[in-house]
């Protein structure tokens, strides 16, 4: 199914709550029967998730956890076609130092992942996990869940293992996801080992872990060569927003320059005469490189100037645009508006930007592959445009359903009085 706008809606990172009972079941013994008596199959995340006064939404909220049906629900009530599960507390599983039973273990998750899950509905995608403790294993644990499980790939952990994910030893899992043309992610969960380790508090904790872990991995696979190595490998970094991959760019680009390390011409890797960014530019370009978010417009933001904008809702602020984006007339009228949008998306793919306080989100009619449909309108006017007489949907909600209408991104708070600007697209709609 598609959105109401017509757009294809993918989740590219859920998670599901794991059934200790259901994995054990397709453990084969001993490890069944250990397993079983112990009630205990993956190592705790870290020591900093424990021992906090910490709750999150579904904790505090007391929700149940959710299964097969609870997450069909959730995708109809959103609109999303359909999602890419990955786990929650198997996270983990990059820490268990028993070669044998991290065969064993993932093999029954993936088992039980494909029981529960992808056989129940095609709208389920599964990414399995594998025993990267021993890469030969992880190999062929990669191939079976593709080629038998029906899975789009696997997770790595980004914390856990004894090497960063660029290492030789795991080179043996990229060339089999080269091999099979699948897709491969790294994720992270378990926020120890990164400097962290004595915290107090949680939230800088659950901030700087998720990006670290990506920011450390992702840099150890760039500087070994995996993508040059392994040519059809595509890799996800997920959880972890996207300033980390600025904030990699930006360090990688003077340290490129001053302390680069001789590559000997028979390997891979980034070659002394190449900018760094430009290479993971042409990755993501390439459809191989894959952060969480929509990355090219922060890409084009590092090496932007500085234009000053006024936007029609009298809230000035600076306008961030690319280098050789020439509109430098003041924007007082949505038509305006709805040109340089336009401008924006046409010339630069920019799907996302800011003025002040304010973000704008353009999106793309995805299914019927034509050009958007911009507008840029008042909150409370939009409704009563088409839908008069019903009540204004305030409190910054992040997906909001007015009618047939769906409106993105409503950050500013509920006062409408104080002029509330978004954009909608919908081929006809506006």
């Amino acid at each position: 199914m598609s959105s109401p706008l017509g757009i294809r809606i993918i989740d590219g990172d859920g998670h599901i709550f794991e059934d200790n009972a259901g994995i054990i079941a397709h453990m084969d013994s001993p490890y069944r029967e250990i397993a079983h008596r112990k009630g205990v199959i993956f190592p705790p995340l870290d020591h900093l998730h424990a021992g906090r006064a910490v709750e999150t939404p579904p904790q505090r909220d007391q929700r149940p956890p959710v299964g097969p049906d609870g997450w069909i629900d959730f995708l109809d009530d959103v609109g999303i076609e359909w999602t890419v599960l990955y786990p929650t507390v198997a996270l983990s599983y990059g820490k268990i130092v028993s070669l044998d039973y991290a065969v064993a273990i993932s093999r029954a998750y993936n088992d039980w992942l494909c029981e529960t899950y992808i056989k129940f509905n095609s709208r389920f995608k599964g990414m399995a996990i594998i025993p990267m403790q021993d890469p030969d294993e992880a190999a062929k644990e990669l191939r079976r869940a593709v080629t038998e499980l029906g899975m789009l790939g696997a997770m790595m952990p980004s914390n856990g293992l004894a090497h960063p994910l660029g290492a030789k030893s795991y080179w043996p899992v990229y060339e089999e996801a080269n091999r099979l043309g699948c897709c491969l992610a790294v994720h992270g969960g378990c926020h120890d080992r990164f400097g962290m380790d004595h915290m107090n508090m949680y939230v800088p904790v659950h901030a700087l872990g998720h990006p670290w872990g990506l920011t450390i991995n992702c840099a150890d696979i760039l500087y070994n060569g995996i993508f040059d190595r392994f040519p059809r490998v595509r890799i996800a970094f997920l959880e972890g927003g996207v300033a980390w991959l600025l904030l990699l760019l930006e360090r990688l680009h003077a340290s490129h320059e001053t302390h680069f390390q001789y590559i000997p011409s028979s390997e891979f890797g980034v070659r002394e005469g190449e900018e760094p960014s430009a290479y993971v530019k042409k990755l993501i370009a390439d459809s191989r490189f894959f952060p969480r978010h929509r990355i090219r417009q922060e890409l084009y933001l590092a090496q932007c100037r500085l234009v000053i904008v006024r936007n029609p809702l009298h809230h000035p602020g600076p306008l961030l645009l690319p280098q050789g984006l020439n509109f430098t007339d003041l924007v007082t009228q949505p038509d305006d508006l709805r040109k340089l949008l336009t401008v924006l998306y046409q010339r630069f793919n920019i799907l996302s930007f800011q003025i002040g306080i304010l973000r704008f989100h353009v999106l793309q009619q995805v299914v019927l592959g034509k050009q958007p449909h911009f507008a840029g309108v008042r909150l409370d006017q939009l409704v009563e445009r088409f839908f008069p007489g019903q009540a204004v949907l305030g409190g910054g909600q992040a997906l909001a359903q007015v009618g047939k209408a769906l409106v993105f991104n409503v950050l500013l708070p509920a006062d409408i009085d104080n002029g509330m600007l978004l954009f909608v697209a919908d081929q006809g709609l506006l």
